[in-house]
């Protein structure tokens, strides 16, 4: 489904019967507040262009992203047991698979926001994953930052030091500007906790710019 048809499609069909979402550049339909935390759902191509999928997704903006990036996004489940959506003809014949779409978010991406969409519930969730895969460097950079943003200075400082014993371990510029980041917030953390934060807000600014949404209302 071409983006511009998609954004014309969700303004007409989708932000009328979906109180609190806009529609964001490119193929995304997101979910207000944006502070630390983007809840939206993607348009994911299909092989075949009279299709298309969609894909509900919580990313937390305060580590610095160019694109939409995991862990958390699942797939949409079409009713009927079907893989994709069908691609509408036009704006006007769009109706039905809008109205379908509608009552998806409503029963699969909503639900999923309400868990994940809040920095608390980020955090367990994240949290859970760290202890699963303690040498993945990604999550446990997110565990410091929900761990900072919800006050928890001690263990946002104990998440900072297992980043940088891991970014040790790894010799790649990414692994190495992460440790940077969470080097220098933590640095502030001891000191000036609302620096630190200050901090993680640059970043969540950084990543609405990438991604070109909106600074939260």
């Amino acid at each position: 489904m071409k983006t511009d048809l998609w954004r014309r499609c969700a303004a007409r069909y989708l932000v009328p019967q979906l109180p609190g979402f806009q529609v964001g550049a490119g193929a995304l339909l997101y979910r207000e507040p944006l502070e630390w935390i983007f809840c939206g759902v993607v348009v994911q191509p299909s092989r075949s262009a009279d299709q298309f999928g969609l894909q509900q997704h919580v990313q937390l903006l305060a580590v610095p992203a160019q694109h939409i990036v995991g862990p958390f996004g699942e797939r949409m489940r079409p009713p009927g047991g079907r893989g994709f959506w069908n691609t509408p003809s036009s704006v006007a014949d769009a109706g039905p698979e809008m109205a379908e779409i509608v009552e998806a978010v409503k029963e699969q991406s909503i639900p999923y926001f309400d868990e994940l969409g809040t920095t608390t519930g980020f955090q367990a969730a994240i949290e859970e994953l760290a202890r699963e895969t303690p040498e993945d460097l990604h999550y446990q950079e997110a565990v410091f930052c929900t761990r900072l943003i919800n006050g928890d200075a001690a263990g946002a400082l104990d998440a900072a030091a297992a980043v940088a014993a891991l970014a040790a371990h790894k010799d790649a510029e990414w692994a190495r500007k992460a440790a940077d980041r969470v080097s220098t917030a933590a640095g502030q953390l001891r000191t000036d906790p609302d620096a630190a934060i200050r901090t993680l807000r640059a970043h969540t600014e950084t990543s609405r710019k990438h991604l070109r949404l909106p600074d939260p209302s």
